[in-house]
């Protein structure tokens, strides 16, 4: 397909070619378009006030890196100031040094999730196994976290255990339908690239289709601030964490065992193990964080909701099963019917369906003991009552400190 510069006319048969490709090279400004392509106001206009944007990408396949090359090209076009890596030449230690430097002065966080760059580690997995290691743009979502940066996830590949938990109640933007962008562009330029403007430049992305009702209805809940301090620099624990750990012993040698509970004093660093958890552990589907003096945090509908969104996002058939609810109606029923249709039942129904592979999924719930109030822990009480009803592969992990209101709730699992 022939592209010419919207500027100066040149004209070229391959863009990618280029050195920089989709920016002409003679400096004018300019961008390439297609030929008889008219570009819309968002690619050609600039920016009210420029961004220092921090781009997350991974290198492969090639049609990914000549996506963030394509982003790349079209902000800067706009006036922003984009940063990233795409060699990787410089020594390691030089390398992380410039990534963090480069995020925590950046304004705007852009990371393009592909299964290569947000892969979590399975836990299972034979340390010498790439699917052992994490993706590599998780420690940069880590560190865009702790400094409290505005992080806006772009789905370029499906990613099979969905994005990353401590992100997933993030909204991203979709742009599978871009790549080959040298094939997709009138849907790039036309829908993708103008949200994205919108997203970075005015806060505000929209959902679409089917993830717009579930989003809306089942209101996640965002739990930055509880984890953006312990996300990052995480070490040891390998005795409860690690691939030989207390937890992967628990579910091998007790494949019934429905609860893993880690009870523990304050300051021992039961929200630090929560939230390594829901970043870096794949078979991690949801997470809750309960606060004490936050009344949403603490309360068992809104924990309700907030998970089964977020097991949505690694389970495509039961995002599918959900939009076919009738969910405004289901949000406003009592916390048993609402766990019974929303998640007990779905689930259910997809081990009846022909080709479900059920894998392991762990929710995990952080400081239960502060969901107390007046002596009773209603949500502790409510998963001794009713967690047995949810299918076999979906496990619970449970940190608290050990108080009466919980040990007696839970006191038929051992922490």
């Amino acid at each position: 397909m022939p592209y010419h510069c919207s500027k100066c006319g040149r004209e070229w048969d391959d863009p990618g070619a280029e050195e920089n490709a989709y920016t002409c090279t003679r400096a004018c400004g300019g961008r390439l378009v297609s030929a008889g392509g008219e570009e819309s106001p968002e690619l050609t206009g600039l920016a009210e006030r420029p961004l220092k944007i921090f781009l997350s990408y991974g290198h492969e396949p090639p049609e990914h890196v000549d996506v963030a090359l394509r982003l790349k090209a079209d902000l800067e076009a706009r006036g922003h100031d984009v940063w990233f890596d795409l060699d990787k030449l410089k020594a390691r230690s030089r390398w992380e040094t410039e990534i963090e430097r480069a995020i925590v002065t950046s304004d705007r966080v852009v990371v393009l999730m592909t299964p290569y760059s947000v892969r979590r580690a399975d836990p299972t997995a034979d340390a010498e196994s790439p699917a052992a290691r994490d993706g590599y743009c998780l420690n940069e979502v880590a560190k865009a976290y702790e400094r409290n940066k505005n992080i806006v996830p772009i789905m370029l590949a499906w990613v099979d255990q969905g994005p990353p938990t401590s992100i997933c109640s993030i909204q991203w933007l979709d742009m599978m339908d871009c790549v080959p962008i040298a094939d997709r562009l009138a849907v790039y330029e036309q829908t993708r690239f103008p949200r994205l403007v919108e997203a970075l430049e005015h806060g505000k992305l929209e959902s679409e289709g089917g993830w717009a009702k579930i989003r809306r209805h089942l209101d996640p809940l965002d739990f930055h601030r509880e984890m953006e301090k312990h996300i990052a620099d995480f070490s040891g624990r390998e005795w409860l964490l690690g691939r030989d750990g207390a937890m992967n012993r628990r579910f091998a040698d007790e494949p019934d065992s429905r609860v893993f509970w880690i009870l523990g004093d304050p300051g021992v660093g039961k929200s630090a193990i929560a939230t390594q958890l829901a970043h870096r552990r794949g078979d991690v589907g949801a997470v809750h964080f309960c606060v004490h003096n936050n009344t949403d945090f603490i309360d068992s509908r809104a924990a309700v909701l907030s998970i089964a969104y977020q097991l949505a996002t690694c389970l495509p058939a039961y995002q599918e099963r959900l939009e076919s609810l009738d969910l405004a109606a289901e949000a406003v029923k009592d916390t048993y019917t609402l766990f019974h249709n929303v998640i007990v039942l779905p689930l259910a129904a997809l081990e009846k369906e022909a080709g479900f592979t059920p894998r392991r999924l762990l929710v995990v719930i952080d400081a239960l003991d502060e969901a107390t109030r007046d002596g009773r822990n209603e949500m502790a009480e409510f998963i001794a009552a009713h967690w047995d009803e949810t299918p076999q592969w979906l496990r619970l992990v449970i940190t608290s400190r050990k108080e009466v209101a919980v040990v007696s709730c839970l006191s038929a699992y051992r922490p």
